[in-house]
């Protein structure tokens, strides 16, 4: 996980809802934001990889069910390796 602090922007938007998009290299991040009258709103958005990334798992006992962010993907070792993406 890759931690930054920008520093704070003060922006002046009228009352409703908005969306707030925020970029850096290969990273994105949006947040569903609703402003109330006369509110003041402090937020952070989470900046995440859009990139694929590989990754091994091994399994003892090796027929093991494998769960990606709650979703089965499969029993050990035949998973599925195409078509995979996460949350």
């Amino acid at each position: 996980m890759i931690c930054a602090t920008m520093r704070p922007t003060l922006l002046i938007l009228a009352a409703g809802d908005h969306v707030v998009t925020a970029t850096r290299g290969d990273l994105v991040g949006t947040l569903d934001l609703r402003i109330e009258h006369s509110q003041t709103a402090r937020v952070s958005v989470i900046l995440k990889s859009g990139a694929p990334v590989k990754v091994k798992i091994f399994s003892h006992p090796p027929d093991a069910r494998v769960f990606l962010d709650g979703r089965d993907v499969g029993i050990m070792p035949a998973l599925r390796t195409e078509g995979i993406s996460g949350a």
